[in-house]
């Protein structure tokens, strides 16, 4: 099936979906009739995978129409398989997916249950139905057009907004019970809605999953089997969108050398105690001294950037963010900055954003295929990412891509590389802050050593 859904963000939310051409030889209700009995594996015939993400508000069906039309140009090649692409704003996204993932694998268990040989299976499948949804209240109480409640599920984004996002108040029209949870990694694994994914990346064909994460962001996507809680297995392949974070100490050769002199000054600013006796003793010299500022913190590089445009200056500075900081630096004639401390990321923040498989999946070859695309394919990545090269954005002569949002208006495509997959095949583009195009040189190697220095 062929579907864009127009979305438009007004005081309400108004979902419109166009009806499309059956591509696929087998169809959703092909499956359900088989489950239980027979074994749905990869073949040549044509197929149809579709993806759920998430996109800016801006972003236009036209455009998801061209970024479908030159992915299925790699996909079609490489598997015999085009790709359905379904996007919505974030402020709408989770509540959506989490009606769509409910109907998918309640209407897959039931199949499976009517199609179950043994007492232990149906057992099995009952549990596994929890929180049953009725197709009528489900398609009345989420907006969802109904094309798109019984369209296949296979691909989706898992995702965690940012707390202060989150609407607790039940008689919101944007309250959201994932997300009250505290997360929609947890609810879908605990609803049983994510497709084991272990067995399938462990060697072979799809191993460049697992090695396109690394294995400590794998451990957070991590969780006991369904039917054996003694064992594990992966659900998700985490994004890989710069994992943590650090917090620097930028510090004034000249004014700190008078109070630390011949020191290790990247031991002054890992050490707390030593950092406020300096400061004490500089604070005591102020008047003295040649600076604005004994301290002065900055929300980013660019606050800082723009702070070294004045004439004032300050002794120590205080920012947290990328690696590359710290090489930015490098040839600063006043400041050097220094590692005060690893920010690492809790294992619920690490399922922040990760690509799932449903197990009402069409076919889990075929969606295994297409997330490799997502994660190994630079060709595929950036345009998922970006969109249409000549529309959406141009290629410089310095390899590095320059966004246009789209030279006609009504194509306009917009996401966030958080959202995307495998942030390490993608080509830097203008729109990345400095600190990012840093991480992005020579092949994200900064990136990928602050990914291990964090993570370990």
């Amino acid at each position: 099936m062929k579907r864009i859904v127009s979305l438009i963000m007004c005081l309400t939310l108004v979902f419109s979906a166009c009806v499309f051409t059956a591509c696929s030889d087998t169809t959703l209700q092909d499956l359900y009739d088989a489950a239980g009995t027979v074994e749905t594996t990869s073949s040549n015939a044509p197929m149809t995978i579709t993806i759920y993400g998430i996109t800016d508000e801006s972003t236009t069906p036209e455009a998801i129409e061209k970024v479908e039309e030159a992915l299925n140009k790699i996909s079609v090649r490489k598997y015999n398989t085009q790709v359905d692409l379904i996007l919505y704003p974030e402020e709408v996204y989770a509540a959506q997916i989490f009606a769509k993932v409910k109907m998918a694998v309640n209407s897959f268990n039931t199949k499976r249950l009517e199609k179950a040989a043994t007492e232990e299976d149906k057992a099995y499948y009952k549990e596994s139905n929890v929180n049953y949804i009725d197709y009528v209240g489900l398609n009345e109480a989420t907006n969802l057009p109904s094309d798109l409640v019984t369209a296949p599920l296979d691909i989706f984004l898992v995702y965690t907004p940012d707390a202060d996002s989150v609407v607790f108040d039940e008689k919101s029209e944007y309250y959201n019970p994932i997300l009250a949870d505290g997360g929609m990694f947890n609810v879908l694994y605990s609803e049983r809605a994510l497709e084991p994914l272990n067995a399938k990346i462990k060697n072979g064909t799809y191993s460049p999953l697992r090695t396109s994460a690394y294995t400590q962001a794998l451990s957070f996507a991590t969780r006991p089997q369904y039917r054996n809680e003694n064992a594990t297995d992966i659900y998700g392949i985490p994004n890989n969108y710069i994992y943590g974070s650090y917090d620097f100490v930028i510090m004034n050769r000249e004014i700190v050398d008078l109070v630390y002199s011949g020191a290790d000054k990247s031991d002054l600013a890992s050490n707390p105690d030593a950092m406020s006796a300096a400061v004490r003793e500089l604070t005591a010299m102020k008047d003295d001294l040649n600076v604005t500022y004994i301290e002065k913190t900055f929300a980013s590089y660019a606050e800082y950037q723009a702070f070294a445009d004045t004439q004032e200056t300050f002794a120590f500075g205080y920012i947290t963010g990328e690696g590359s900081i710290k090489n930015l630096f490098e040839s600063n004639y006043r400041y050097d900055a220094y590692v005060a401390k690893k920010n690492g990321i809790t294992p619920g923040r690490a399922c922040d954003s990760m690509f799932c498989i449903s197990p009402s999946t069409q076919n889990l070859e075929r969606s295994l295929d297409i997330l490799l695309l997502l994660q190994t394919n630079e060709d595929f990545r950036n345009i998922f990412q970006y969109g249409v090269e000549g529309i959406h954005y141009q290629l410089g002569h310095d390899g590095n891509i320059t966004l246009t949002g789209g030279t006609e208006a009504e194509a306009k495509y917009l996401m966030d590389p958080k959202w995307c997959g495998n942030m390490f095949i993608l080509t830097p583009s203008d729109g990345m802050t400095k600190e990012v195009q840093m991480l992005a040189a020579n092949n994200w190697k900064l990136a990928r050593q602050q990914v291990k220095d964090i993570l370990g």
